[in-house]
């Protein structure tokens, strides 16, 4: 008894700690960032999803830290070109979503907003374009794919949601995803 108590009192500590939350979501995100260009690449109608300028336009989206959407922006242009197709990263908050005059090949949510999952979602249904949170839960609230940690780590998609936004994957993506019942 006496070990489950010091178990649980660890870990609500673990929960209250700030810096910890914060580096276990940095951590999401990173992996997030390493996932979406391959998730992108495996839709298999990605190439139509180029602007007339002949690039991908992918938009990261952040509530109040312009900074970490700038931060994961540039890893995103570093990963280089989606299936040859060379790609150009904007940053907008989730209230510019809606307002956008283009729309993005995809959208990357690097801040935890839960609320505005469902609208983001949306948004993508009614372009055609990847959601894609790393976040825990938000493919349960609507984003089309995300990140799943357990023993490892894989692409987590959500078929109804990608059925809504008329979105489909190559075999092999679908093959090693995590799909969300």
């Amino acid at each position: 008894m006496r070990t489950g108590l010091c178990a649980a009192l660890l870990f609500a500590l673990a929960c209250l700690n700030p810096a910890a939350a914060d580096e276990q979501t940095e951590r999401r995100v990173l992996v997030g960032l390493k996932l979406f260009p391959a998730l992108l690449a495996a839709d298999r109608e990605i190439a139509l999803k180029a602007a007339s300028d002949g690039r991908l336009h992918l938009v990261v989206v952040y509530r109040e830290d312009p900074e970490a959407a700038e931060r994961a922006a540039a890893r995103l242009r570093d990963a280089g070109p989606i299936r040859d197709i060379p790609v150009a990263v904007h940053t907008h908050t989730y209230r510019d979503l809606a307002t956008l005059e283009h729309s993005p090949a995809a959208v990357f949510l690097v801040e935890w907003v839960p609320e505005a999952v469902p609208a983001a979602a949306a948004f993508g249904n009614r372009h055609g374009r990847v959601v894609f949170s790393p976040f825990r839960g938000d493919v349960t609230l609507g984003a089309h794919a995300g990140v799943s940690v357990s023993d490892r780590i894989l692409p987590l998609i959500n078929p109804a949601a990608l059925g809504a936004a008329g979105i489909e994957f190559k075999p092999f993506f679908l093959e090693v995803a995590r799909t969300h019942e």
